[in-house]
């Protein structure tokens, strides 16, 4: 209870200073209001007498509302006077007394002018026209400290492992930014260490000529660096104009206009108007012929040449060539809006993108290709994306020099003649050039096949009589499933990826032969070309290695475990789902090597080749 007791007191009491806080605050507001009626009374009365133009009157109106804005906490009648009085002996008349709270009279107020001495301007005028020397430059920045016990105006190090994945081209601009980083430091160091000296007056006295070295340093820098990026500014714009035109901009001297105030001739705008009209006008107006036009209406253009000054008028061809700003950036910066290597499909998206193709096109276009197509291309791409991103050049649009570059670099690293090709195959894909008949390229494969022949993809087979003896001895149950799959192998000549797609709706049994069709698309499926089809007859005299006899026998001995499963081939463990095309790969090179065929034989292709190689039906 006595805790119950202490604590209640105390919330009493919290109240209670609670409510003697809202009050003196309430008292304090009232105070206040008071205080501003009374200022707001003074203050009409000052207004009125400077409106009736009573000076005497004024100066005792504007003392008493002096007196009751500046004095009004002053609670004693002493302070008070003192104030008073102390606010007489500065009177202002009306004007300046108006100009502290409406600001100075417009029509009075005049524009204010840089004035500075003509040593300097000559001097300013011309770090902005064509630098610092790189000697000069050189020793204010390594003669300026830019690092203190608290400061450090130098700038920051990229850190080590950034670095190490970044391109030339991206080391470069970091180096330019880096640079422009130290001058900036140079000049802040150099004028706050200037100013620094008029607070160490009292400790040292000032040194004129050190501070005004100083200071002329901190000009310089700043000069430099306000060239430099004047520089910046036309390297990134001139990327976006023709040849003729771009060589015209680089010749051009930067003034109050980027590319100097006489660029265009009246005459070259006269010529361009008289184009457009020749072409039956435009729909919608080209952006260079309005940058002409804004131009003309802007400012007067004289095409009348004067001897006395240094201004050349540049003719123009008429013939400008105004790229689109995403154009420009790309032209000078190759590798702009280029991401990481994702997979081909990204690949050709980003390339059919960059021609303006829809996204319901890009669709098809990447359904092209094959998935087993798509794989054997993403190695290729990747190491051609590494490549152009190392040499700094677009993956999209290169030269055909970089084309060929990369491959000898490739084919220097061993890579045969067939995967060259398929490399050219996969870049083809992307770039905008017909990489496929560039007689370069063409000549360049020709020096390939002579420098590295390309062997034959089989120069000896083997004996199907070994395979088939070994089938013969399976009879009637034994090895079932890989016993049909290599009779389908020899005797209709599909491909491993063929024979996992065989589907028993697609498997059509009369009393003399087995057909068997596949509708899927397979990767040797072509616009036109018929899908896989064979019809294979029943072979009465040699039962144990008749493929349809086979057939029919392993559909009635899976009737029951295959339930819902339509393909043919079913795994011989539970739960008995289709067998995907490496299960139909392995079973073949089992069968290979259980009737010890060579291992360097043990692909499916090669039976496949087997199967082209004349086989006598008798042996079937």
């Amino acid at each position: 209870m006595g805790k119950n007791e202490k604590a209640s007191e105390t919330s009493e009491l919290k109240r209670e200073g609670r409510k003697r806080k809202r009050r003196e605050e309430e008292q304090e507001m009232r105070r206040m209001k008071e205080k501003m009626v009374e200022m707001e009374k003074t203050l009409k009365t000052a207004l009125d007498e400077i409106a009736n133009q009573k000076e005497s009157n004024w100066c005792t109106a504007f003392t008493m509302w002096d007196f009751g804005f500046l004095c009004a906490d002053t609670e004693s009648d002493s302070g008070s006077e003192s104030e008073n009085s102390s606010c007489g002996d500065e009177l202002e008349t009306p004007k300046a007394h108006a100009e502290k709270f409406l600001g100075e009279d417009p029509k009075d107020k005049k524009e204010k002018k840089l004035v500075i001495n003509e040593v300097l301007v000559s001097r300013i005028n011309e770090y902005l026209k064509a630098g610092l020397q790189k000697d000069l430059k050189d020793g204010i920045i390594e003669g300026t400290p830019r690092i203190g016990e608290e400061i450090n105006l130098e700038p920051p190090e990229l850190n080590g492992e950034i670095a190490y994945g970044l391109n030339e081209a991206a080391r470069k601009r970091d180096e330019h930014f880096r640079e422009s980083y130290k001058m900036a430091g140079t000049a802040i160091a150099c004028i706050a260490t200037a100013i620094s000296r008029f607070f160490e007056e009292d400790e040292a006295p000032i040194d004129r000529d050190e501070v005004m070295q100083l200071m002329a340093n901190t000009m310089m820098m700043l000069g430099e660096i306000m060239y430099l990026n004047t520089v910046a500014r036309r390297a990134f714009i001139t990327p976006a104009y023709d040849k003729k035109f771009k060589e015209i901009l680089e010749k051009s001297d930067s003034g109050k206009l980027l590319f100097g105030e006489k660029l265009v001739t009246e005459h070259e705008f006269g010529k361009l108007e008289a184009a457009v009209e020749k072409r039956g006008g435009i729909d919608e107006p080209q952006e260079e012929f309005l940058q002409l036009k804004r131009l003309k209406e802007q400012r007067p253009i004289s095409f009348k040449s004067n001897v006395h000054t240094n201004t050349v008028n540049v003719v123009v061809s008429r013939e400008i060539q105004i790229l689109p700003e995403r154009t420009a950036i790309e032209e000078s910066d190759p590798l702009a809006g280029v991401t990481a290597f994702v997979n081909c499909s990204d690949a050709m998206r980003k390339a059919f993108e960059k021609q303006g193709f829809s996204d319901s096109v890009l669709e098809i276009i990447t359904a092209s290709l094959a998935d087993s197509t798509k794989k054997q291309y993403d190695s290729a791409l990747k190491n051609w994306w590494t490549f152009c991103t190392n040499n700094h050049q677009g993956p999209f649009e290169p030269e055909i020099k970089t084309v060929v570059e990369f491959l000898a670099g490739k084919f220097k690293e061993g890579a045969s003649y067939s995967t060259l090709n398929s490399t050219r195959s996969a870049i083809s894909l992307i770039v905008s050039k017909d990489l496929q008949h560039e007689p370069i390229l063409h000549r360049f494969f020709k020096g390939i096949f002579r420098l590295r022949p390309t062997a034959p993809k089989y120069s000896k087979t083997w004996d199907v009589n070994v395979v088939l003896d070994k089938l013969a001895s399976w009879f009637p149950l034994d090895s079932l499933s890989l016993k049909l799959v290599m009779l389908l192998a020899l005797g209709t000549g599909f491909r491993a990826q063929t024979l996992s797609l065989i589907k028993i709706e697609e498997i059509s049994i009369t009393s003399s032969t087995v057909e068997i069709k596949v509708k899927d698309l397979i990767k040797t499926s072509r616009p036109g070309a018929q899908q896989p089809f064979a019809c294979i007859p029943f072979f009465r005299g040699k039962p144990s290695i008749c493929i349809a006899s086979t057939l029919v026998h392993y559909l009635k001995i899976t009737r029951e475990l295959r339930k819902d499963e339509n393909l043919l081939f079913i795994c011989y463990k539970k739960p008995y789902n289709g067998a995907n095309v490496q299960s139909i790969r392995r079973w073949i090179k089992s069968v290979l090597k259980n009737c010890g065929i060579d291992k360097s034989f043990t692909r499916t292709v090669r039976v496949m080749h087997r199967h082209r190689q004349h086989i006598k039906k008798d042996l079937i």
